[in-house]
């Protein structure tokens, strides 16, 4: 009897995990030559900028560099605010256990803390904390038996395979390019002390032939002014972006996601018509980072039977990860900081920057509770010290009912605040109108069976005899026409046919079916 199995491989999840650590790096800054000496510190600031990320066997490997800018007082307070850049190195490796090379990882990091020691007037010790976070997704091939071609007369049950992949992470960078004019009612640019950019009021919309990406760039700018150089000034612009990515939809897509970042490449002050540095030339990247995700959909061979002979299954199980449930959405927010001492007739807002970190994921039933914080900071120009800074913690909850069964699940969840903006300023408190976005991401945890192969041996005359030859069966609970036709050795059609039902009808539990033995196969 030859049997030749027809089988199919398939993607599937394997794994999906998270990988946290964090690294503590530091330098000490030479103040250039031509700068005066350093008193005191009035803002520290940090940006990460991550030039290589290579992903290996159970580790991270990554470059690049903090671009460090300090504002700092003189002794000599006729200097005003003086500004200083530097850089600290940063090249490492992040040991994950259990990654190899075509894992696909999504890679974040952040600054949590950053803090400074004056160790002479010329010379200041930076030392960062940086969290390092590796969203982690590991996919394997499966050969599954989708039918078999055999010389003896099979029954045969089949199953739906139901599977979502996540495909590759792509990257589409747009370069930006604008002149931003600071109005003629505030003063002329003397000197760039910092500059913000962030995405604001973003869109991303799908069509079958692509994605198109949209929305402003904010620029806060604070500088000296030339009127007179300890004067600060806030200029603040807008730069409209869009973008289109050349993707056609596949027929299995059924989710899409995108994420938009910022970062500046080249900024110069030049003069307008009337000679005045009022013009701001800049250059910005903007980065889209996106995936989609595909349901593939296959009948598989579940399992098989034949009357008359007995049919070895040599099979094993894999563990696999398939995706449950997703979300992705915006959630409106308000705030209120108190913040006695900011006066808002005497002092500006420069820019108030935010990140939010999800400290707990609870599925309760069918509902799922993401709690944590948004880290707030508020930077601003003060009459006594020029800049100042203000910080608070907002928390956060976010409840999404998500209609999930009874399960074993991993829940993956990501939050940004975003929008950041002040409504309102008074001497009490700041009001704040800002936006939660969050991906959520549920994987349950299952096992697929792997049929490896199947072969048939004949049933002798004493195995055939002990069946019945006519019985009326009691249907228990969850017995189905296979169930019962694969006991009693005989097909679902015949079941069907004596009873007058559909090859296709469920019996309940308790009902009476008449099964008839065959006496030839």
């Amino acid at each position: 009897m030859s049997v030749e199995l027809i089988k199919k491989w398939m993607d599937v999840t394997e794994t999906t995990m998270g990988a946290s650590t964090q690294i503590v790096k530091e330098k000490d800054l030479i103040v250039p030559d031509g700068k005066p000496d350093m008193q005191k510190v009035l803002l520290l600031d940090g940006k990460i900028r991550m030039d290589q990320i290579d992903v290996q066997s159970n580790r991270i490997v990554y470059k690049g560099q903090i671009d460090v800018t300090i504002l700092y007082t003189p002794e000599n307070q006729n200097f005003g605010i003086v500004k200083m850049t530097g850089t600290v190195p940063i090249e490492d490796f992040m040991i994950v256990d259990n990654l190899e090379s075509d894992d696909r990882v999504d890679f974040s990091f952040d600054i949590e803390n950053m803090h400074y020691n004056i160790l002479n007037e010329r010379k200041i010790n930076i030392k960062a904390i940086i969290a390092l976070h590796a969203n982690i997704t590991s996919k394997k091939e499966v050969s599954m038996v989708e039918d078999l071609s055999t010389d003896v007369p099979v029954q045969k049950k089949t199953q739906i395979l139901d599977v979502i992949n996540m495909m590759p992470i792509k990257e589409e960078k747009k370069i930006i390019k604008d002149e931003l004019t600071i109005p003629q009612n505030k003063p002329a640019i003397e000197e760039i002390l910092k500059q913000n950019t962030t995405i604001v009021e973003e869109q991303i919309k799908r069509t079958d032939d692509a994605f198109v990406f949209n929305g402003m760039i904010e620029v806060t700018t604070l500088y000296k002014s030339n009127d007179d150089e300890n004067s600060l000034e806030v200029a603040s612009h807008k730069i409209p972006f869009s973008g289109t990515v050349d993707i056609a939809r596949d027929d299995n897509e059924v989710y899409l996601d995108c994420d938009l970042d910022v970062s500046p490449t080249y900024i110069q002050v030049n003069p307008d018509y009337d000679g005045e540095d009022r013009v701001i030339e800049i250059e910005c990247i903007v980065t889209a980072k996106y995936t989609t995700y595909n349901n593939d959909k296959s009948e598989v061979l579940d399992d098989i039977y034949c009357p008359g002979k007995k049919v070895n299954i040599d099979s094993t199980t894999e563990p696999y990860m398939n995706l449950a449930f997703k979300e992705n959405d915006v959630l409106p927010k308000k705030a209120t900081l108190d913040t006695e001492g900011i006066n808002p007739d005497t002092n500006k807002i420069f820019a108030v920057e935010s990140t939010a970190k999800v400290e707990d994921k609870v599925l309760d039933g069918s509902t799922l509770t993401v709690e944590g914080i948004v880290e707030v900071n508020v930077v601003y120009v003060s009459e006594e010290e020029k800049v100042s800074t203000y910080e608070d913690m907002l928390p956060f909850e976010i409840s999404i009912n998500t209609n999930l069964p009874e399960g074993n699940y991993i829940i993956n969840a990501e939050v940004t605040a975003k929008d950041m903006s002040v409504s309102s300023f008074n001497k009490d408190n700041i009001s704040l109108d800002y936006s939660l976005d969050y991906s959520i991401n549920v994987y349950e945890q299952k096992e697929i069976k792997i049929i490896e192969d199947i072969s048939f041996e004949d049933m002798s005359k004493e195995e055939l005899s002990a069946y019945p030859s006519i019985i009326v069966y009691t249907v228990k609970a969850g017995e189905n026409l296979w169930d019962l036709a694969k006991r009693f050795n005989t097909t679902v059609e015949e079941i069907a046919e004596v009873n007058e039902f559909d090859t296709s009808y469920q019996p309940k539990s308790g009902e009476k079916v008449i099964i008839i033995k065959k006496t030839k196969f």
